[in-house]
């Protein structure tokens, strides 16, 4: 700090690394004030830039627009540091002044945990090492490496526990969690498909869940953040753009609906839990097609397999009636709105070729596959409804 030298920084999720560059920040723009000049710039005028009238004091790069995710891509901040050299050249700025921080929870990793984990394949793999970031960024010599992760790589703070269940039975060990212990929860999936298919199923059980992904409009990936921090029964069911950076305070649960393809994306999804000096819990779902990977993972990190979370064996004839009313009155529904969507598309395209339909083809016709007819939308309605007032308890026998 007192040479100015750029800075990487490691430490756990939660740790305060934002912290740690902003308060450079604020110290230099204090002394600009304190000088009664432009920081960095040495007070000349040429350097004023921007519709303010003013220099560029400082700039926060983050990968996504929630302050998250996919470390590894450094080709656009290559251009946006080049560019800004450039300029602070042209206008007779001292290089010197510029200095650049890195911070991340997992850019001091081994390369066992960097790689992917591929005994049982499926994802991607995620960030970049130490290495390729020192080949990519413009560094001014050789910055100073911080490195203040433990050798649990996870906040001291998180407890991991697992829940072994069969490919089906992953919606009602879900369900199950967040019925029986409800409290803000975080749900990471691998897929976009997958983060829409589980918020659709929990929403159907009158569950307050939304989704995030990379394909939503800006507009409502915040109002899912928004309605998340607001709830403190919320779930919110992620991708991994929700992996990295966020902070949220409460949440008590992160959920690996899925087993993530590498140790550093496991690090930063269980470190949306934990936070500061809060307690937290990590849950893995774990099928028998993901367990090689979730053991790799696990050795990789250089953990014992974590304990298996209690589950009311009691409690899951309810769960999986409820559930399973979710999935089907869900299919119906989606079959009811592919329905819809063909309909219209015929009647569009005959509207386009002067051709008229019959009354059974046009956009007002009923659905003719029963699963979608509304009668049968209407009674599984009724029925997920009737279920869902009755409370989760346990079932029991009166046999003596």
């Amino acid at each position: 700090m007192r040479d100015r030298r750029d800075i990487i920084g490691a430490a756990q999720t939660g740790s305060g690394k934002t912290l740690a560059f902003g308060l450079p920040i604020l110290q230099a723009l204090l002394a600009e004030r304190e000088a009664g000049g432009d920081a960095g710039s040495g007070g000349r005028a040429s350097d004023r830039q921007g519709r303010g009238g003013g220099a560029l004091r400082a700039l926060v790069v983050a990968p996504t627009r929630e302050l998250a995710v996919q470390a590894g891509h450094f080709q656009e901040l290559g251009s946006i540091l080049q560019f800004i050299t450039s300029q602070r050249a042209d206008a007779g700025a001292d290089p010197d002044a510029l200095q650049t921080f890195v911070f991340s929870a997992t850019l001091t990793l081994p390369p066992a945990l960097r790689r992917r984990v591929r005994k049982g394949g499926g994802g991607a793999s995620g960030s970049a090492s130490l290495e390729a970031l020192m080949a990519s960024m413009r560094f001014r010599g050789k910055p100073k490496v911080a490195d203040l992760t433990s050798a649990r790589r996870l906040a001291d703070r998180v407890v991991e526990a697992c829940i072994r269940c069969s490919e089906d039975g992953r919606d009602e060990a879900l369900y199950y969690l967040l019925a029986a212990h409800p409290g803000r929860t975080l749900v990471f999936v691998n897929a976009v498909s997958a983060a829409r298919r589980v918020a659709a199923l929990l929403a159907l059980l009158r569950l307050p869940a939304a989704a995030l992904h990379a394909s939503m409009q800006q507009r409502a990936r915040l109002r899912a953040l928004d309605r998340f921090r607001k709830d403190d029964n919320a779930v919110l069911v992620a991708s991994d753009v929700a992996a990295r950076g966020l902070d949220i305070a409460g949440v008590r649960c992160v959920v690996h609906y899925q087993v993530p393809a590498s140790a550093d994306v496991y690090v930063h999804r269980s470190g949306r839990t934990a936070r500061a000096a809060a307690d937290g819990l990590a849950v893995s779902l774990v099928t028998p097609r993901e367990a090689p990977r979730y053991a790799a993972l696990m050795q990789a990190l250089g953990c014992e397999l974590p304990p298996d979370f209690p589950v009311d064996a009691a409690l899951m004839p309810a769960v999986r009636s409820r559930m399973r009313l979710a999935v089907r009155l869900d299919e119906a529904l989606r079959m009811r709105s592919k329905a819809a969507v063909e309909r219209g598309w015929r009647q569009r395209t005959a509207e386009a070729a002067d051709i008229e339909l019959s009354d059974d083809e046009g956009a007002d016709a009923a659905p003719r596959t029963a699963p979608g007819d509304e009668r049968a939308v209407a009674a599984l309605q009724q029925e997920l409804a009737d279920a869902l007032t009755r409370p989760l308890q346990p079932s029991f026998s009166m046999r003596r």
